[in-house]
């Protein structure tokens, strides 16, 4: 059982960034401006986007939609339609074979054991991802911190409940 499509309308993403992905070392941390753009290096690539921390309480994970160029664009699309997404991440540069939309979840401070388990136990469950549980697509580099890349799996948190009674049964099956 793969997992559903992520819900592209929650939370929303600011779309007036300009955004690009970069080729950089692996030392540069993430950098803000004062518009909502989060640049992360993962595996020697820089890459940037738009983010929202959707969760107040959780500011430490983010929900970033990644912007292409039209090289870039290009280059997704025939990643994505002619290879399996395990081989495209394999030996493609990652800003091709990335979602359009991720989540990056930074090292909460004092966490290094409870990151590092994390980090662990996504390599041990590597066969349930994408199926029971979303993929981690590395580790990366982000405000100067490690954090994690996952797959987005969509939805709204239980904290957002009162968008869970606004949607309809179609939307709430989708989720499930």
């Amino acid at each position: 059982m793969a997992l559903h499509q992520p819900d592209k309308s929650w939370p929303p993403l600011s779309s007036s960034s300009t955004l690009s992905t970069l080729s950089t070392s692996s030392s540069e941390p993430c950098q803000r401006t004062s518009s909502p753009v989060c640049q992360f290096t993962l595996r020697g690539r820089s890459i940037s986007g738009s983010y929202a921390a959707p969760w107040r309480k959780h500011q430490h994970v983010l929900r970033v939609s990644i912007r292409r160029n039209i090289l870039g664009k290009c280059m997704h699309w025939l990643v994505t339609t002619i290879l399996p997404q395990k081989l495209a991440l394999a030996f493609l540069p990652v800003a091709w074979s990335l979602p359009t939309i991720i989540v990056v979840k930074k090292l909460k401070p004092n966490s290094d054991d409870e990151f590092t388990n994390e980090l662990r136990m996504y390599e041990k469950l590597k066969s349930l991802q994408g199926k029971q549980i979303p993929v981690c697509y590395g580790e990366a580099y982000c405000d100067g911190t490690r954090a994690l890349v996952l797959e987005d799996v969509g939805g709204v948190s239980l904290y957002h409940r009162s968008a869970l009674v606004e949607m309809s049964e179609e939307q709430t099956a989708q989720m499930i």
